[in-house]
């Protein structure tokens, strides 16, 4: 099943919002409603409806959005134990909580929008406390708490924020003691050139040590 898969690639890489919601439809309908057999149909169907919602997260109908990552999340909640604690399926729930707490965000719901950025943070370090040494795993730690001390700041949340940035920081530098093909995989220190204005915000008025942490945050695949 790779509709899904290319509404990612058609948001992220061709800026192809019309496409990528298609993709992402097709993608649902192929895969119906019925039970799930199997922890794939599972990570397939979930991702499906993730997709979509991202799909109006770009268009700026934050509501719609909220609504299909509240949905994406229920499906996951409803699976047996063992496929939600398949380091995959953690993976995707906590790339769809970072867009849902996004959509929070953008409606202007700060309590909702941190919630779910801490549970964002949490499945991460999860996630990688089960493969310490996969880099993948730990640049999806960094990206998370760098967007969450974004949400804190400019949320007022100046305090938080720091402590966000520094906890990024130190899951950072740990990349520099890796060997050199580990540290290129990792590539934390190096994002997307690839950059929406919703991943980017202006730092302007972001103090310095914040400010570093406002580029672009990846796709959640990435």
């Amino acid at each position: 099943m790779r509709a899904a898969r290319q509404s990612t690639v058609g948001l992220y890489n061709n800026n192809a919002v019309d496409v990528a919601l298609t993709q992402a439809q097709k993608a649902r309908a192929l895969l119906g409603t019925g039970p799930v057999v199997s922890p794939e149909a599972a990570y397939l169907r979930a991702d499906a409806i993730r997709a979509e919602g991202d799909t109006f997260l770009w268009t700026e109908d934050y509501a719609r959005a909220r609504g299909l990552h509240l949905e994406t999340d229920r499906f996951i909640a409803g699976l047996p134990v063992v496929m939600q604690r398949d380091a995959h399926m953690m993976s995707l729930t906590a790339g769809n909580l970072r867009l849902l707490g996004e959509a929070h965000h953008k409606l202007k719901q700060p309590v909702k929008a941190r919630a779910v950025l801490d549970r964002v943070v949490v499945i991460n370090q999860a996630v990688l406390a089960t493969q310490p040494d996969d880099p993948l795993f730990r640049r999806r730690v960094v990206v998370s708490l760098r967007y969450r001390a974004i949400v804190h700041h400019t949320n007022e949340r100046d305090e938080l924020a720091r402590e966000s940035i520094e906890a990024a920081r130190v899951e950072r530098s740990s990349c520099a003691t890796a060997t050199q093909p580990t540290l290129a995989r990792c590539n934390c220190s190096r994002w997307s050139a690839r950059c929406t204005r919703r991943y980017c915000p202006t730092s302007v008025a972001i103090p310095r040590r914040i400010g570093s942490a406002t580029r672009c945050a990846p796709p959640i695949s990435s």
